[in-house]
């Protein structure tokens, strides 16, 4: 069976030599038309190509073991190349906006020929297979980069796919439309880029927002013999990985072996109904008359 990281190179390797392939079509047709919308669509699709560069690097990082500079791995490493990734994207999209908005200035509009209609037309249902294929595996292997990657691809489809649009009108006598659809393409890009940085920043600064995680954790635990609560529950996100931090209420009468051994049956349970925990860190602390404790956050050093 593949590994989540020889699934993810395999799936990079195949789209990066489509969109190499889709880059180079579209530049040597953009080369014989004057059509903006095609040329957003090029660079657009010269972008996927390196962000699949980059999400093979990312995920060569990701799977290196831990090791003393990194104890909890390098999973993260794939959280920062989908940051890289959302960034290009927002990028590229102000990149197309102001080619657009520079058109309607200078009003240099042209007819494009039949031969861009073709080359965006290719170009979807390549760029949506892409995006299907990638989201896929994606999500099987829980990869923001893969998924990030995938964003790219369909915000490329839909790039061509108002290109088409745009080259079609105005091929029927409406060539201000070619630079005005360039300019909605650039909002989408832009739009699906910001909200791909947000979950990535978010991830990186172990915002708790998987409350699902957090509630199957604390019902794991207290579920085991003799834990009578679980508090101070944190989950963060390391890549495809989650590391859980938690305290538990245990019997004050328990021995330090028996606590240690609690403690144990408490880890195994978590990492065996939630395979995508591969760190449990557990601190026991005795059960008190003072029920207010729990609720209370975990004490700073300062």
């Amino acid at each position: 069976m593949h590994t989540r990281y020889e699934m993810a190179e395999r799936v990079s390797y195949l789209t990066l030599l489509g969109n190499v392939g889709l880059t180079l079509i579209k530049l040597i047709v953009s080369l014989t038309t004057t059509s903006v919308a095609l040329m957003a669509d090029t660079v657009h699709s010269g972008s996927d190509a390196l962000s699949t560069l980059v999400v093979l690097f990312g995920i060569k990082v990701a799977k290196s073991p831990p090791d003393e500079e990194h104890p909890y791995g390098h999973g993260r490493a794939e959280t920062l190349v989908a940051s890289i990734l959302a960034l290009s994207l927002i990028v590229i999209g102000i990149g197309v906006m102001w080619s657009a908005v520079t058109t309607f200035i200078a009003k240099d509009y042209s007819i494009p020929s039949t031969l861009a209609l073709w080359a965006t037309g290719i170009s979807v249902l390549a760029k949506e297979v892409m995006y299907r294929y990638t989201v896929v595996v994606g999500k099987r292997t829980n990869s923001n980069a893969l998924i990030a990657d995938a964003w790219h691809h369909r915000s490329d489809a839909v790039s061509s796919i108002a290109a088409f649009i745009g080259i079609y009108l105005a091929r029927l006598g409406w060539p201000l439309l070619d630079p005005l659809v360039a300019t909605v393409v650039a909002f989408f890009v832009i739009r699906v880029g910001w909200s791909i940085l947000r979950v990535s920043i978010d991830e990186l600064m172990d915002g708790q927002e998987d409350m699902a995680m957090l509630e199957s954790v604390r019902t794991l635990a207290v579920a085991v013999t003799q834990v009578h609560s679980a508090y101070n529950v944190k989950v963060h996100k390391y890549g495809a990985d989650y590391h859980v931090d938690l305290v538990l209420r245990v019997p004050a009468n328990l021995r330090v072996s028996e606590a240690h051994d609690l403690s144990h049956k408490v880890k195994d349970s978590i990492c065996k109904e939630l395979p995508q925990v591969t760190h449990v860190d557990i601190h026991v602390e005795p059960e008190v008359q003072e029920k207010s404790e729990e609720s209370r956050p975990t004490q700073s050093c300062q």
